[in-house]
Parts: structure tokens; C-alpha cells; sequence
């Protein structure tokens, strides 16, 4: 077997050990009780909920609960990588004696320089070296407890991530070996619970997915489909019809229900348990949720300003369609702290991510200086003061942290970004970021922000000043830079904060063209402010991170959009766009701000990012939802002037906007202020 890091392994087992699975009273499927009617020789009488070995030791039996195999199913894959870890620990280092193993192996705990002196001695520089090295001197590293040279010593660790109690429970890791050795019976119990098979791509799954049914059934109806999915899955399949159809449950007799679909009476115990799951799931409960219910919501960790901001979908799925967001407003309004809150909601139950408890590690902060006038601040530069090297700043250190963890969002906050002219500063990320192109496996990459020949002229240093360790996968992502060059990685989300006011520089067309703008000011009202008291919690971290998903972009280009889309779709977007588009010019007529193809793609990816929260709404009406962003977002904050130019493009554009009621506002207060100040924009 080859080897994973098993570190790793146990986080996620441990992670994904969900008590509540495994304390409630389990039944075995019969084809595990045929397949298994004995244990190392010894017979096993099985009840309905519990299970009793027979004179194991003559004169005494074991009697324990079904959740007992359960949970040994689920610890396997846990059991099979340790025993593969010592068993190559032993290969390698020619333990052929119980007496050597144990006077080799239990010098070296917690002596990790010792250990690595063994590997050394048989000259073994495999890429799993380290983690074999802390498998036998860091026990802590991967939950052991007794010396791996023991015949028992797996018996501690699997215990610990149960949750067990050792000298009582203990016959629960022989189970686990058991049915390691035993894949047939394994195979059985394996559909009955979610079991970490791949840990390394394993997902966080924070609401259900459930298809439209009908209105009503009758008991008849759904006896049928129970019959139908019970025969096809088993005991998975009545689950499943559990979560599908548990609103119906509640106005029937469970029993007769059973009778009307040939399956055992004694499944009505389980049906009553679906209903229940059924019921809170409804309830929302631990944030789990049926599709049809989902509606993300900003939680009461944001504050009263920030949940009056925009709106949280919005910011979400502006987003999903670009990863470059301007957030603009007066100043306190909550902006750079929304960036920080969904790195929060985002960030994985990883130690190194997680080492702050006031700033995750999916989050950079970057404080724009007024005199920045080139990129050398954000991507660094070549110097000769003391000796040749290269700078690297705090942006490009993120940038390659991103690169190790690709599976998490990483938020970069520009605060204060239009306090030096982003133009300059930022023009390489500027052009980069439309570079940015979809690759067979689903990856989204870039032209390279700095080019690979630093990454081979400077690599001592860089090692050094990057914090590439000497692991095999750091050394594959500098390989990587070397080989590629600094790209933008597929995960990382830049979002700009934006003070409108005396003291900043004005956004030139070129950056609100490339941006996302989304205008967070506060009610103009007293609401807000008494709303202020009911505050809201610190930040912090989630048991449940939210998915990345949520937050990052699945396609680039409008083309792939519509091949992914419904042909209905696809075919309404081409025949309505155009002329849509067509129109919003002829109301810029005479003026510099009239839109190109870059508004047309993205508003084709807005519509597929809102497409995908909302499967059945028509396609009329998420066309209008995303015309009305797109106009917020991208064409509203480029037009700026006197009333000899905007005086006739206004109320051209108050006709168009007439079905876009934010947009219509907007129009709406910048016609208002034109007389007065005889100039307006989009910023107030």
C-alpha cells in the first residue's frame, strides 16, 4: 500500500467520527451475520441489537453492541496505513527480530535527529522518508501510544479516535483488525456511514441536495417507491427514501407502511429514525440543510452594518464570476472586516491554518501605501545591496502558501487600495488576472505574475525567505515556480477596499473594467445605528467550514459557461444578450463609457453562478438578476462627468434601468445630484 501522510489520516478520521452515528442502537445487515457467523474461530450469536462471542474463553463470553462493528468498519482505513507504516519501517531499517525492532525503535521516541540517523545508515532518501521518521520518534504525530514494536500496538490509537475507553472497549480494535483482514465482511458495512476511503479527498458537505417531489402521496405511492429503492440499495436505499420523502412520513402508520412495501416490520424503528432526521434537517440543525431550504445568509458574527452592506449573495456570487472584488464605501462600514469573516467561514481545521486566533491563515492583509507607485511593493524585485537577491514581499509569500493548500480560499485584503493610483501599482496583477484560463482537470491558471528564471536564479534564497521545508510536496511547489513561474493560484480571491473621499485616487476605467464593485454603505436611516447594539460575535473559527465552492469561480470564459448550461439556457442567453447589450450602448451613445465583450462574459458567468443556486428559476428572471448586478458592478461605477455629458445618457439609461430596480436607484440619485453639483458619478 502506498503510503499517505498519516498525520493527516488521523485528523480526518477524527474529524469525520461522527458520535452521533455510532452511539445510537444499531441493527446488522443480514448478510453481514451470514457472512461473518464467527470471530478467530469463536461463534457469534447475534441479537437484534447487540452481539455476543461465545465462550472465548471457556466458561466467559463477550457481549457488546453492534456499534461496536460499526465503528470498527470505520477506523480500517486508519489501521491498514499504520500497520503499512511499520510494516516498511521494518523493511527498511531489516527489524528481523521482535528483540532488535524493540531495542532499535524504542531508543529513538522523541529523538526525531536519532531517527533520521537510522534511515541514514541503510541510505534511504525515499520521499516518505520524513513521515516514517516521525512515525517512529513523534508518536503525538499520528495518535500512538504503545511502541509500534508491540503486536498490540494499534490498539491505543484506534481507541483514542473512538473515543473509547481502553480496558473496557479494547475488543473494539480487534474488530477493527479483524475486518481489515476481512474485506467481504468490511464491504458490507460500508455503506452504512460515510468512511474516510480517500482522505485526501475527502470534502466538507454542509447541506443536502434533494429533487422537487410531488404535492401529496398516498400510502400506496410511497410503499411503491420504499419497495423499489429497499430492493435496489438495501438498507442505503431506506435511508435514502427517508431523507427524499420524510415530510409524508408523519402523516402515515410507519407499520403499515412497512407491510404495504413487503420489507421487515422491524424497519420501522429505522423509518422513525429518518423521520426524525428529516425533521431536523428541516430545522436547519448544525447547519445542514435541504437544497430547497438553502438561502446563505450572512450569521450573526457579521455585524449589523456589514449584514445591511450590499448584500452577502451578491458579494458571493460576484465573486464565483470574477476573483477580483472592490468593496467601496464611506469609511467603518464593515468592509475590510467581511473579507476577514469569510476567510473565517472558509478555513479548514488544519494546525497550520489555524495557529492565530485572530486572523486565519486563508487571510492576508496588505496596507496600500500612498507612495506606491510601481509593483515592486506587492511582487518584490531583483537588489544588489548585499549581495544579489531577491525581495520578496508579504503578497508573494502568500501567493505561495496558497499554492500548498489548493482545496481552501485564500482572502487577500488591499485596504486603503485607492490611497496610491492602483493602476500603476497594480497593473502587472491587472493584466494578469485576464490571462487566467481553465485547464482539462478543472484547475483555473494564469500567465506568470513573476517569471521562472528568478525562482532558478535566487533558489537558496528563496527556499529560505519562502519557507520551503526539505518535504517532498514543498519541494514539488517550488519545482513548480521554478518550472512555471509565480502564477495566480486557482483559490486565491483578491478583494480591494475603497474609501471614496478627498484624500484617495479615483479608479481609472482600465481597474473598474478588470473589478467587481460592490457599494457597501450603511441605511440612511436610524435603524442601522440601533441595530448596532444587538452587536454580534468575535470572529472565530467554524466546526463545519463552509465549502470552497461557496466562494471560488468553476469557469473563466462565457463559452464554458453555456456548455455547461441547459440547452434551454444556452439558447435564451444567445438570442437575449445581444440585443440587451445592444440596447445599454445605444443609451451611452456620446459618451466613453459605452461596454465591450469583457461585460458580456461576465455577465454570462454571473448568470451561471446564480443558475446554479437557483435550478428551477426561470431563465427570464435570473437574466433581469444578473443584468441588474452586472449594471452595479461594472458599468454604473465607470460613468462619471458634467451635464453636458451625462445629461441625455442619464435618463436614457432611466428608461433602461426601469426593470432593474437597483440600478434604476442608482440612476435615480445620480440624476438627482447632477443639477446641484453640476457633475455626478457613481459614488456618492
Amino acid at each position: 500500500m502506498e503510503l499517505i501522510n498519516l498525520h493527516d489520516l488521523m485528523l480526518k478520521t477524527r474529524e469525520g467520527f461522527n458520535s452521533s452515528i455510532f452511539t445510537t442502537e444499531r441493527t446488522l445487515p443480514a448478510s453481514f451475520k451470514e457472512a461473518v457467523p464467527s470471530f478467530d474461530g469463536t461463534r457469534l450469536d447475534y441479537q437484534n441489537y447487540t452481539c455476543v462471542l461465545v465462550e472465548r474463553t471457556p466458561g466467559l463470553n463477550i457481549i457488546f453492541p453492534n456499534q461496536w462493528f460499526y465503528i470498527a468498519a470505520y477506523m480500517t482505513n486508519y489501521y491498514n496505513m499504520i500497520v503499512s507504516y511499520k510494516q516498511k519501517v521494518f523493511d527498511i531499517l531489516k527489524l528481523d527480530s521482535l528483540e532488535i525492532a524493540k531495542n532499535t525503535l524504542r531508543d529513538v521516541v522523541d529523538k526525531e535527529d536519532d531517527a533520521n540517523k537510522l534511515f541514514d545508515n541503510v541510505n534511504y532518501n525515499g520521499s516518505d522518508r520524513e513521515w516514517l521518521v516521525k512515525f517512529i520518534s513523534d508518536y503525538s504525530w499520528w495518535g500512538g501510544g504503545k511502541s509500534i514494536d508491540r503486536n498490540d500496538f494499534f490498539v491505543s490509537p484506534i481507541l483514542s479516535l473512538a473515543h473509547l475507553v481502553n480496558a473496557s472497549q479494547g475488543f473494539v480494535a480487534e474488530l477493527c483488525k479483524f475486518l481489515a483482514e476481512h474485506n467481504d465482511a468490511l464491504n458490507l458495512l460500508k455503506d452504512e456511514f460515510s468512511h474516510p476511503i480517500d482522505a485526501q479527498k475527502s470534502t466538507t458537505v454542509n447541506y443536502a441536495i434533494i429533487r422537487s417531489l410531488k404535492e401529496s402521496y398516498t400510502i400506496e405511492e410511497l410503499a411503491k417507491i420504499l419497495s423499489d429503492m429497499y430492493n435496489d440499495l438495501s438498507y442505503v436505499g431506506l435511508h435514502l427514501f427517508g431523507l427524499k420523502y420524510g415530510s409524508y412520513l408523519f402523516n402515515v402508520k410507519l407499520k403499515d407502511l412497512c407491510t404495504l412495501s413487503k420489507i421487515p416490520e422491524s424497519y420501522t424503528v429505522e423509518l422513525s429514525k429518518m423521520r426524525n432526521l428529516y425533521k431536523v434537517i428541516k430545522e436547519r440543525k448544525y447547519g445542514v440543510c435541504f437544497y430547497e431550504d438553502f438561502n446563505f445568509n450572512p450569521t450573526k458574527t457579521l455585524s449589523t452594518a456589514e449584514d445591511n452592506a450590499a448584500n452577502y449573495e451578491d458579494l458571493l456570487t460576484a465573486m464565483r464570476t470574477k476573483p477580483f472584488l472592490l468593496l467601496a464605501g464611506i469609511s467603518g462600514t464593515g468592509k475590510s472586516r467581511i473579507v476577514k469573516q469569510m476567510a473565517f467561514e472558509s478555513c479548514p481545521d488544519i494546525p497550520a491554518l489555524r495557529s492565530d486566533k485572530t486572523a486565519p491563515g486563508n487571510y492576508e492583509l496588505i496596507e496600500v501605501k500612498p507612495n506606491w507607485h510601481d509593483s515592486s511593493e506587492l511582487l518584490g524585485y531583483e537588489s544588489e545591496i548585499g549581495g544579489p537577491h531577491y525581495v520578496v514581499t508579504p503578497f508573494v509569500r502568500f501567493l505561495v502558501k496558497a499554492m500548498r493548500y489548493p482545496d481552501v480560499p485564500f482572502f487577500v485584503c488591499m485596504d486603503e487600495m485607492n490611497l496610491a493610483p492602483v493602476e500603476q501599482y497594480f497593473a502587472e496583477f491587472l493584466s494578469i488576472l485576464e490571462s487566467r484560463k481553465l485547464l482539462p482537470d478543472g484547475t483555473i491558471t494564469s500567465e506568470p505574475l513573476i517569471k521562472a528564471d528568478i525562482f532558478s536564479k535566487y533558489a537558496d534564497q528563496l527556499h529560505r525567505d519562502l519557507d520551503i521545508t526539505d518535504t517532498e510536496t514543498y519541494k514539488a511547489g517550488y519545482d513548480r515556480l521554478k518550472n512555471d513561474g509565480l502564477r495566480l493560484p486557482s483559490n486565491l480571491i483578491v478583494v480591494g477596499t475603497v474609501n471614496m473621499d478627498e484624500t484617495t485616487h479615483q479608479f481609472s476605467r482600465k481597474v473598474i473594467d478588470r473589478a467587481m464593485t460592490i457599494e457597501m454603505n450603511i441605511e440612511d436611516a436610524e435603524t442601522p445605528f440601533k441595530n448596532f447594539f444587538e452587536g454580534g460575535d468575535a470572529l472565530h473559527y467554524y466546526d463545519n467550514p463552509q465549502p470552497k465552492e461557496l466562494f471560488l469561480p468553476k469557469v473563466v470564459q462565457a463559452s464554458e459557461a453555456l456548455s455547461i448550461l441547459s440547452a434551454e439556457d444556452a439558447s435564451y442567453l444567445k438570442e437575449n444578450v445581444p440585443g440587451l447589450l445592444h440596447s445599454l450602448n445605444s443609451a451611452l451613445n456620446g459618451t466613453p463609457f459605452k461596454i465591450a465583450y469583457r461585460v458580456q462574459n461576465e455577465l454570462i458567468l454571473y448568470f451561471f453562478s446564480l443558475r446554479e443556486e437557483s435550478p428551477d428559476e426561470a431563465a427570464e428572471a435570473l437574466l433581469a438578476q444578473a443584468m441588474d448586478a452586472i449594471l452595479m458592478m461594472k458599468v454604473l461605477p465607470r460613468i462619471e462627468g458634467d451635464e453636458d455629458l451625462l445629461d441625455k445618457p442619464l435618463k436614457a439609461l432611466a428608461q433602461f434601468t426601469e426593470n432593474y430596480p437597483q440600478a434604476s436607484r442608482k440612476i435615480a440619485e445620480m440624476q438627482e445630484r447632477l443639477p446641484q453639483a453640476h457633475f455626478t458619478c457613481f459614488w456618492p
